[in-house]
C-alpha cells in the first residue's frame, strides 16, 4: 500500500475535499487485525504482501475504499485520507519535510515528487539525492531480495528520478553544488544506521560515490551538454 501510494503521488495531485463520509482509522484498525492474525513469520516483503491480501479479502474495509474511491473520483491522496490514511503521500509538506531525516528513504522520494510537482524544483533535487544516498546506504550495510527494497529503490527511481535529472542536468553547477550539501546535510543529521558497527563503512563509501557523482559532472560537463542538445533537452548554463 505505502508503495502503489509513493508512486501513484508521483502522477497525481491532491483534489480539494467536498465533505463526504468518512472512515478515520478504520485502515489502521484492519490492518493491525492483519498482521495480528498472521503473524510476523518470513521476509519483510513476503509479511507485506500477506498483509495486503488480507485486506482486501476485508468486506468492511473494501466497501469504505469503494466509497471513498467514488467519492474523490479515484485521487488516491483523497481516498487515503478519506481512509484515515495519513502518510507522506499526503500529509503537510512542511511537516513531511521537517520531520524527514527520521524516515524510510521511500518517503524522500514521495517528498521529493511531491515538491517537484508543487514548481519547487531545487528542493526536489535535494531530497531526492539525500533519499537516495539514505537507500543506498542501508541496501549496501544489510542488502536486499531481489522482490524488496532493491525493487522498489529502483521504481522510485525510475518513476521520480528521470524528471529531477532531467531538470538539474541543465544546471550543472547546481547539480553539483547540491550533492554536495547532500552528503553535509547526512553528516550534520546522522541517521540510526550510524551506530550499528558493520554499517559504518557502508555509510563513508556511499558518501564518497555521490561525491564521486558530482566530481563526474564537473569533469563531464561539455560531454553531459552534448548528450542534452541530442536528446532535445536544454542547457542552462555556458559550457
Amino acid at each position: 500500500m505505502i508503495a502503489a501510494l509513493a508512486l501513484v503521488a508521483v502522477l497525481q495531485s491532491s483534489a480539494s475535499e467536498a465533505p463526504h463520509t468518512t472512515y478515520p482509522g478504520l485502515y489502521q484498525q484492519k490492518m493491525e487485525a492483519c498482521e495480528a492474525q498472521l503473524g510476523k513469520n518470513g521476509s519483510e516483503a513476503a509479511i507485506a504482501e500477506s498483509v495486503l491480501a488480507c485486506l482486501e479479502k476485508d468486506p468492511e474495509l473494501m466497501a469504505a475504499e469503494k466509497a471513498c474511491s467514488e467519492n474523490h473520483e479515484n485521487d488516491d491522496a483523497a481516498v487515503a485520507r478519506c481512509l484515515g490514511i495519513v502518510d507522506a503521500t499526503n500529509m503537510p509538506l512542511e511537516e513531511l519535510e521537517s520531520g524527514i531525516s527520521n524516515r524510510h528513504p521511500v518517503d524522500y522520494y514521495v517528498l521529493a515528487a511531491r515538491l517537484f510537482q508543487d514548481e519547487q524544483e531545487d528542493a526536489a533535487v535535494f531530497w531526492f539525492y539525500a533519499g537516495q544516498l539514505r537507500w543506498r546506504i542501508g541496501l549496501s550495510c544489510f542488502g536486499s531480495d531481489p522482490g524488496g527494497e532493491a525493487a522498489l529503490f529502483g521504481a522510485m527511481n525510475q518513476q521520480i528520478g528521470i524528471a529531477i535529472n532531467e531538470y538539474v542536468g541543465g544546471y550543472p553547477s547546481k547539480w553539483v553544488e547540491t550533492i554536495r550539501r547532500v552528503v553535509e546535510w547526512d553528516r550534520a543529521n546522522p541517521s540510526e544506521l550510524r551506530n550499528i558497527e558493520k554499517c559504518r563503512s557502508h555509510i563513508e563509501k556511499q558518501r564518497e560515490g555521490l561525491l564521486g557523482l558530482a566530481a563526474s559532472i564537473e569533469r563531464d560537463r561539455p560531454k553531459l551538454a552534448r548528450q542534452r542538445t541530442a536528446n532535445g533537452l536544454p542547457n542552462f548554463e555556458q559550457q
